[in-house]
């Protein structure tokens, strides 16, 4: 996953837009989605990293943007943190558990074979 400029510049622009109005996380995921990739998984990332300011208030969390633009190279390192969250969360199987997966939850599997015939 790669930020590009336009994306950081339109992120850049909705934080303006919106100022510092506090919301709730699915509010702002929502948002947020629509410009760069943002899910649950990732969500921990731009709190950790300042892109997204985290407020409690009265045991309610509130989230808004920041006061100060986001530079091109924080988004670098959100990309490059939401990678090895992606890894750490999906770890390859190898063909033989998938099958076998599958097969558990119920799906019919099947294999091509060719057949070879004397000429």
């Amino acid at each position: 996953m790669k930020i590009s400029e336009k994306e950081c510049k339109a992120f850049n622009e909705l934080r303006m837009r919106i100022g510092l109005i506090p919301y709730k996380k699915v509010q702002m995921q929502e948002m947020i989605a629509k410009i760069i990739p943002c899910n649950d998984n990732y969500w921990p990332i731009l709190v950790k990293l300042g892109i997204v300011e985290h407020k409690r208030e009265d045991k309610k969390h509130f989230y808004m943007f920041t006061s100060s633009p986001v530079h091109i190279e924080k988004f670098n390192e959100y990309s490059r943190e939401c990678s090895r969250t992606w890894k750490d969360k999906n770890p390859k199987l190898n063909i033989e558990e998938a099958i076998k997966l599958l097969k558990e939850n119920g799906y019919r599997i099947y294999k091509k074979i060719e057949k070879y015939e004397e000429i």
